[in-house]
């Protein structure tokens, strides 16, 4: 017979337990001793003390649930005794969020066994079988043991913290590293997603022309490149020519001394007017971008980011990939790529 050590209050998870042992080891409920759990516990009429006595002085397996709780009951300790002395087969389960450091009295220099790690459940199947107690089927308990872990990490371990005496600070801070470690594997299985679709449509390809194509679709730099350009040329469309102009050239520390131009249209004309809406600064026939002006300070910026994306590490495949394709320079000291992509 097995009996299961375990606080009352832990309830859903010697549920969860003495489950995986009857579905995953075929063994009878009649094998089975679980004082929480409906006909595995006491009978009517039988003394506490003295069945749970009787109970473990015949069991040839015992197992404890160590929770937080575990340590608080009087009972859980009297039955710790009990099986230290009556030295049955014992085997302790470490329930999260307790931890190796956590083990007290006689289990201090015990090694016990985590609930929720399959290698260590697994040792514990094997001595049980070894117990002759239970009939595996290897690949049945294979998945009724992921089933238990995965309803434990899930719900189970949650509702253990809430029912035991854990700080609140600590159960808070443990909800947010749960939270935190969740938010982390969703964004790992939407890179793989990426990275298998990635995959799948350069089977399909024939071409170089066609790898590049795909190359910008699931490259995320092509992303955030895409969305600089179109930031770039929002502010700069607010801007007057000759403005964008002065930004050229002042980001690239050249100055600016603008003639008449080859169409015979004056640039001054338009120079003064930027100047009067203090969008330009002019002295001595050289011009620059006046940084105080609004529009003008918001579009440097993010002219600014942009070329600092440009200059990592994260763009280096996608200015090669464009400068294959465009034969001209990806970068903001090219006049091409600044009249054709920012303006």
């Amino acid at each position: 017979m097995i009996f299961i050590s375990h606080n009352e209050q832990d309830k859903p998870l010697a549920d969860a337990f003495v489950d995986l042992l009857q579905t995953g080891l075929s063994i009878h409920q009649d094998q089975i001793f679980c004082t929480s759990l409906k006909g595995l516990g006491i009978p009517k009429g039988k003394t506490f003390e003295a069945f749970i006595k009787e109970k473990i002085k015949n069991a040839r397996f015992v197992i404890a649930l160590l929770t937080p709780l575990y340590y608080e009951s009087y009972f859980c300790m009297c039955e710790l005794g009990a099986s230290w002395v009556l030295e049955p087969n014992f085997f302790p389960m470490l329930v999260p969020p307790l931890t190796y450091r956590d083990l007290k009295a006689v289990l201090a220099n015990m090694q016990a066994a985590k609930i929720n790690d399959a290698s260590d459940l697994d040792m514990l199947r094997d001595a049980l079988v070894e117990d002759k107690i239970g009939n595996p089927k290897v690949q049945r308990w294979n998945v009724k043991r992921d089933e238990f872990i995965k309803k434990f990490d899930e719900s189970i371990s949650t509702q253990l913290l809430g029912a035991s005496n854990v700080p609140a600070a600590k159960f808070r801070e443990l909800e947010a590293m749960h939270t935190e470690a969740q938010d982390v594997i969703q964004e790992k299985e939407k890179e793989i997603k990426r990275l298998n679709e990635y995959a799948a449509e350069l089977k399909k390809l024939k071409n170089k022309a066609e790898v590049s194509a795909v190359d910008r679709e699931f490259d995320e730099s092509s992303d955030v490149y895409d969305a600089l350009v179109a930031e770039v040329q929002k502010l700069t469309d607010k801007l007057p020519s000759c403005v964008v102009d002065a930004l050229y050239h002042s980001h690239n520390g050249l100055e600016w001394h603008p003639s008449q131009n080859v169409e015979g249209d004056d640039i001054w004309d338009k120079i003064d007017s930027a100047e009067k809406d203090q969008m330009l600064e002019v002295w001595e026939n050289r011009v620059s971008p006046n940084r105080k002006h609004p529009k003008v300070r918001n579009a440097i910026n993010k002219i600014d980011e942009l070329h600092d994306f440009l200059e990592s590490e994260e763009a280096s495949d996608l200015v090669e990939q464009f400068e294959d394709e465009n034969e001209y320079p990806l970068s903001l000291r090219n006049k091409e790529y600044w009249d054709k992509h920012l303006t």
